[in-house]
């Protein structure tokens, strides 16, 4: 029974660490910037651009490993990324629909299997004071 009880364990101590989302970080600044309070706040710009002077730090990508993620918690991801990495903000927010594969089901039909991809440019302010 305690043998089982371990390899379960296991297991379940495997899976977690496969279930993580992934990120991907393309630095675009030779400049490393010390990280942000974890309060800090980070607005996602979508289509417009911020009135305050900016640096693009990098581009940052996060995508979930299973459909049990919530895309919630893949934005608080790409928040905590852009803390990281010194960022105010992300612009160019996009969330994606993606094809993960396909494979055939009863029938002869193919299911498509759909994943999730948020992406955007972390900026930094020029300005402290800024708080757009």
């Amino acid at each position: 029974m305690r043998r089982s009880l371990i390899c379960v364990l296991c297991l379940a101590a495997g899976c977690a660490t496969v279930t993580a989302p992934r990120v991907g970080v393309t630095a675009l600044a030779s400049t490393q910037y010390p990280s942000r309070s974890s309060d800090h706040p980070v607005t996602l710009f979508q289509t417009q651009l911020p009135h305050c002077a900016f640096e693009e730090v990098a581009l940052v990508t996060v995508r979930p490993q299973t459909f049990w993620t919530t895309s919630e918690k893949l934005v608080d991801l790409l928040r905590t990324n852009a803390r990281r990495l010194g960022g105010d903000a992300v612009i160019h927010f996009k969330s994606e629909s993606t094809v993960e594969g396909a494979s055939p089901s009863a029938g002869g039909s193919i299911e498509i299997d759909h994943g999730l991809l948020l992406s955007g440019t972390v900026i930094r302010f020029r300005d402290p004071a800024c708080t757009e």
